[in-house]
């Protein structure tokens, strides 16, 4: 068997074979045999059609074939035996696939599909099937084998996959938190026709995986940009009028993203669908922050990560391939830039100057105005003129009379934005410059405090950093599931000075660290928030805060000192976040008994009373309907005073 010859002599013979045999092998203990078997069922659907079909639009309560039918459902629809079906069969493949991805209206009035605030398909209109299309890649699902065997029905099927599932993103049937709604935007076409598309940062980098989605539709997008890709190396005379067709019939940017993807690797064969994109301000802003999420696409995050299925290696290879396009690192304004070196050159100024004349009065500009108007300038080349800097001949040719012809590059630079533009690109620097020094001492802190020999961090350069941390401002904002950066540099360097550097401290440094680790625990210690109660977030200051605060407890203090500390000791042992609890529970396990047993024996005691109310309180909601029972986190929140005055010494 090979692409040549797809059905050799006795493939019909080889596919009854396989039928007659796959009823044998319909039990648990004969996974490994029936799963061989479907496979090569699966190379031959038109040796034995009629009951190919059949079995593959068969369901699980069928008694003729019972889960034989989904499996090979599932084969044909995840994996890469799909691709004899998708090439013989591909209305019915797109009829399983739309039947098994796709919530329908029926399914909605099912209370199995009600999804939870952490679940992203439903949301999206789609089946749970979606989880099994993990890892995500161009190889995975029937969409590149539609599409290189059937154009035009695979385009058809992505775009109503796409529709459908962007249009319940736009309006969800079903209640969901944590989750950015979509706006509107417009779509200018060169004819006057405009098109309406839903879009956020999630639709746009769907195609990359680095935002939070169905792998289903990351899948299909991923397919639809290869496939794209790939017809610009054969018919590149075609991609303009496709390009142009997917931004007309889709209502998602997540499909707009994968045409803005091909406009960037190639903007001189597809000038009519970069000047649309050019007319869409949120394009262009949306591609920018694409290209700055490049360093987190999955691809690179599977290098740490050992791949043992031969299968996955594949997609996994495939997206390392992906990544390491050129064009991954460059944005619609370079391709902008480009569209100028053409005949197209004048159409772009035309938007360009229509983008400016559309923006407000100055008097009513604010940043992100400015910020728009130095996109402009930097797509624009009439802004831009010749440098001074020559570099030497980059190489040389024979010319015609036969001498040597040297080439040298010569750089343009672009004009100094306007006064206004200028300062707030100074504002930036300098709100830069603070975020670098945030991160710094804050990777300083973690990685002494860890002792993390990855992270080089210097600990003789702790009375440094004391200084510099103290001098930070002493307010603390919240983030989800921990405290901000700022506010964690200074518990970390707090937390190393109190546990490696207490005896060396004067009386102020000792009682600013001990504020600070205070107030860093009481912070968010009465969190209720389901999600940032469950988060892991080791950057968050009030993690080694709650650590080290028991070690507090062996050092010579005032009563009021003392008061605060076992204060924030017992708000650290009952704190709303998950694991700020479980470090506090790490640090006194370490440091109480030996300077405080009776302190505590007394926590022990609190957190074991603790435990009983709440699963009191637990085992009253189990009798309730499932929608009206309060989540666990709230429970403990019932008595988590009473258990605070406990471990302080109180009744």
């Amino acid at each position: 068997m090979s692409w040549q010859t797809p059905y050799p002599d006795g493939a019909k013979d080889a596919a009854s074979i396989v039928l007659e045999l796959l009823p044998k092998v319909d039990d648990y203990r004969s996974k490994d045999q029936r799963e061989r078997l479907l496979k090569i069922l699966a190379k031959l659907p038109l040796a034995v059609r009629e009951q190919y079909v059949q079995l593959m639009q068969s369901e699980r309560h069928d008694d003729d074939w019972g889960r034989l039918g989904e499996e090979l459902a599932e084969l044909i629809l995840t994996e890469m035996e799909g691709m004899p079906s998708c090439r013989d069969l591909p209305d019915e493949v797109i009829a399983l696939a739309k039947t098994k991805f796709l919530l329908s209206e029926a399914d909605s009035r099912e209370e199995d599909y009600w999804g939870s605030s952490m679940e992203m398909e439903s949301l999206f209109g789609l089946r749970s099937y979606a989880h099994d299309f993990f890892p995500a890649s161009a190889y995975r699902g029937p969409f590149l084998f539609l599409l290189r065997s059937h154009p035009q029905k695979g385009i058809a099927f992505i775009i109503d996959l796409m529709n459908h599932a962007t249009e319940n993103f736009a309006n969800p049937r079903y209640p969901m938190e944590y989750v950015d709604e979509p706006a509107e935007m417009n779509l200018r076409f060169s004819d006057g026709t405009t098109r309406t598309q839903w879009v956020n940062d999630r639709l746009w980098n769907l195609y990359r995986g680095t935002s939070v989605g169905p792998y289903l539709l990351q899948s299909a997008l991923m397919a639809l940009e290869h496939w794209l890709l790939e017809l610009r190396d054969s018919v590149p005379s075609a991609v303009d009028s496709l390009l142009l067709r997917l931004l007309r019939d889709s209502n998602s940017a997540a499909v707009t993203s994968v045409v803005a993807s091909v406009v960037t690797a190639s903007p001189k064969l597809c000038p009519e669908a970069g000047l649309v994109l050019l007319r869409s301000p949120e394009c262009i802003i949306l591609d920018k922050m694409r290209m700055v999420h490049e360093s987190q696409s999955p691809g690179r995050l599977m290098e740490f990560m050992p791949q043992l299925d031969a299968t996955k290696k594949i997609f996994d290879n495939e997206r390392k391939q992906s990544d390491a396009m050129e064009h991954r690192s460059k944005d619609l304004e370079v391709a902008v830039l480009n569209l100028q070196l053409g005949t197209t050159v004048d159409r772009v100024h035309a938007v360009l100057d229509e983008h400016r004349a559309s923006l407000p009065a100055p008097e009513d500009q604010n940043d992100d105005v400015r910020s728009w108007r130095l996109a402009l300038d930097r797509m624009d080349l009439r802004r831009y003129r010749p440098s001074d800097r020559i570099t030497e001949p980059l190489n040389k040719t024979s010319s015609q009379e036969g001498g040597d012809a040297q080439h040298v590059a010569v750089f343009i630079e672009m004009q100094p934005p306007d006064p206004d533009v200028q300062e707030m690109m100074d504002r930036s620097n300098d709100e830069y410059s603070a975020f670098n020094r945030d991160i710094g001492l804050l990777m300083w802190g973690q990685g002494v405090f860890e002792h993390n020999e990855k992270m080089t961090a210097n600990p003789e350069e702790w009375r440094e950093k004391l200084a510099v941390v103290q001098q930070l401002s002493g307010s603390i904002d919240e983030t989800l599931g921990g405290i901000d950066k700022a506010s964690s540099a200074r518990a970390y360097v707090a937390a190393v000075c109190i546990r490696d550097h207490w005896p060396e401290l004067t009386s102020s440094e000792q009682d600013w660290c001990l504020t600070t680790t205070c107030e860093s625990i009481a912070a968010k210690c009465d969190e209720t928030d389901q999600t940032s109660c469950c988060q892991r977030y080791s950057m968050s200051g009030d993690r080694p805060a709650a650590f080290v605060v028991s070690a507090l407890c062996g050092k010579q203090l005032s009563e009021s000192q003392r008061s605060q500390v076992i204060r924030a000791l017992a708000m650290a042992l009952t704190h709303g976040i998950d694991e700020v609890a479980e470090y506090a529970a790490s640090g006194a396990s370490m440091h109480l008994w030996g300077v405080d047993s009776q302190l505590a024996i007394r926590c022990i005691n609190s957190l074991a009373r603790q435990a009983e109310l709440t699963q009191q309180l637990f085992d009253a909601e189990r009798r309730k309907a499932y929608h009206e029972r309060r989540p666990i986190g709230l429970l403990k929140r019932d008595h988590v005073t009473s258990i605070r005055l406990m471990i302080e010494g109180g009744e």
